[in-house]
């Protein structure tokens, strides 16, 4: 993308992850169908002293799906089977070709592939009831964390291509000028020209970009009016603290003000 141009909570205390745990009757084959048909990658399988799945984890970017073998609640666990549902976030490309392997596979759709306003996403269920969402919508990230990065250098092409070739970040092209946004593991990152800054800001998520303005102002930083909401990204600010340190505030899209 092109230069990006109610007061925040503060939580403190240990950062804390969701991870779905779900139980399933025959645990390999479940395995298999969500490596082979959504494009899950095994991590690790833990067995137990009579061979079953007690713990397994399959990644889906730089998150994780934990499983085991259902054992009819003597340890605790429900004994119903098809309960859960888990949603994965996904680039549009990566949706589709889920979708496809999902269908090709004979698994029983939920909601057919659409785009609601919200971004492209389907829902369907895997061999034993569960129902799985991918999708390109993000849940907005927590607030105060680097919600964005923003590079700005004079020549865009040999940013973009060496950051792409080191960490593997995929690339969207932005226009005819070589500008682009980057997509990786947790990541979301926009690429200019014309600039002869030669760095990378971060941009922190809000919940409310025009009171957090306000709120670096009161607090002695400057910050910029907040820009108008930009399709698929949100709104932007360009801020520094009272001794001038560049950074910046970023409303995902659909925030509610």
């Amino acid at each position: 993308m092109s230069k990006p141009g109610t007061t925040a909570a503060v939580s403190v205390g240990r950062m804390s992850d969701v991870f779905p745990d779900l139980r399933y009757h025959d645990a390999p084959a479940a395995i298999e169908w969500l490596t082979g048909v959504l494009g899950l990658h095994e991590l690790f399988v833990v067995r137990d002293g009579d061979g079953r799945i007690a713990h397994a984890e399959l990644g889906w970017g730089d998150s994780a799906v934990m499983l085991g073998q259902h054992t009819e609640g003597s340890d605790g666990r429900l004994p119903v089977p098809g309960g859960g549902q888990v949603y994965l976030v996904a680039t549009e490309p990566d949706v589709r070709a889920a979708f496809d392997r999902a269908t090709a596979a004979g698994a029983p759709v939920r909601e057919p592939l659409t785009d609601e306003g919200h971004g492209l996403g389907f829902t369907v269920a895997d061999p034993e009831g569960n129902a799985w969402s991918v999708g390109t919508y993000r849940p907005a990230p927590a607030v105060g964390s680097p919600g964005w990065l923003e590079i700005g250098v004079p020549q865009p092409d040999a940013t973009r291509e060496f950051f792409a070739a080191l960490f593997g970040w995929r690339v969207e092209l932005m226009g005819s000028a070589g500008n682009a946004n980057f997509t990786g593991p947790g990541l979301r990152a926009g690429l200019h020209g014309d600039d002869d800054a030669h760095n990378i800001v971060v941009y922190f998520a809000v919940s409310d970009i025009d009171t957090v303005v306000s709120r670096v102002r009161a607090l002695g930083g400057q910050a910029e009016d907040a820009g108008p909401e930009q399709q698929r990204f949100g709104r932007f600010a360009a801020a520094t603290d009272p001794q001038g340190v560049p950074f910046g505030l970023h409303q995902p899209p659909g925030s509610a003000a």
